[in-house]
């Protein structure tokens, strides 16, 4: 007899309901022949649910939703492989696997989500000594306490498809407490073109904030630093549509539809 699935307790109309946009695709990708990821855990974890995901696997989001976790698992590597202790903060964590890629065994990492996120998240994740579950919404800072940033301690946050869900100014609520109380840290976040704001990607569910500009994210907080912007569209143009490909080459918009930004929290430490 076959084990019994997991079922998913969250609702269809709210934000949370978006964790399996990413995750869909990974599992898909994992599967192909040459695959850019190998993500078994997702793959498991799909296989573990009772629940239709394949209103989830949009063609639209595939390409983004893949190469956006080939450059943020390279760049967190990165990280930690100069940083061998860090503390990575993993905001919006959903059913994302990336500790399952990354782990070198010394970090310390912290999944952040609703609490009906994490009580799923306990079905296909152990919490350890190192890997810590947060039940909180991240927009209630006392999160920034449960993780207990030390001085000089090396922070790398990770907010992948999540910022596009607020409003501008609980954006700027969330980098102001992160400048002030991590701001030796650093983040590494998606960002969605303005062009997609009042887009909906599920039932229920919008776009609310978005770059046209990397710069722009600068008028948001000025004391902090880019390190690097990444745009989606410049990787993998041989897995997008045909369309994609002329739409990047005719307007910027499209070409900067789907961005990765890498901040420095505070310039000034």
């Amino acid at each position: 007899m076959s084990e019994k699935k997991h079922s998913v307790l969250i609702d269809e109309k709210s934000v949370s309901i978006t964790l399996f946009v990413p995750l869909c695709p990974k599992a898909v990708e994992t599967k192909r022949k040459n695959p850019v990821i190998v993500d078994q855990k997702a793959v498991e974890i799909l296989e573990n649910i009772d629940f239709d995901t394949k209103p989830y696997l949009q063609k639209r989001s595939y390409h983004a939703a893949i190469t956006r976790t080939w450059i943020l698992d390279s760049e967190v590597r990165q990280f930690i492989e100069q940083n061998p202790n860090c503390k990575i903060i993993n905001l919006g964590c959903g059913l994302d696997t990336r500790i399952c890629r990354v782990d070198n065994k010394l970090l310390k990492w912290f999944d952040i989500d609703f609490p009906d996120v994490i009580e799923l998240r306990r079905k296909f994740f152990d919490e350890t000594d190192r890997i810590k579950f947060i039940s909180k919404s991240i927009t209630d800072f006392s999160w920034i306490d449960d993780v207990d940033v030390k001085t000089n301690e090396k922070v790398l946050i990770i907010a992948e498809g999540l910022l596009g869900y607020f409003e501008e100014s609980d954006i700027k609520e969330i980098f102001d407490q992160l400048v002030e109380r991590i701001p030796q840290g650093e983040i590494l976040f998606t960002v969605l073109h303005k062009f997609l704001v009042g887009k909906e990607i599920t039932k229920g569910t919008k776009f609310r904030w978005g770059l046209e500009n990397a710069e722009d994210i600068l008028k948001i907080d000025d004391r902090m630093k880019i390190i690097k912007v990444w745009r989606i569209s410049d990787y993998f143009k041989n897995r997008q549509t045909f369309l994609m490909r002329v739409l990047s080459l005719l307007t910027s918009t499209v070409k900067d539809l789907n961005r990765i930004l890498h901040l420095k929290l505070n310039n000034s430490v």
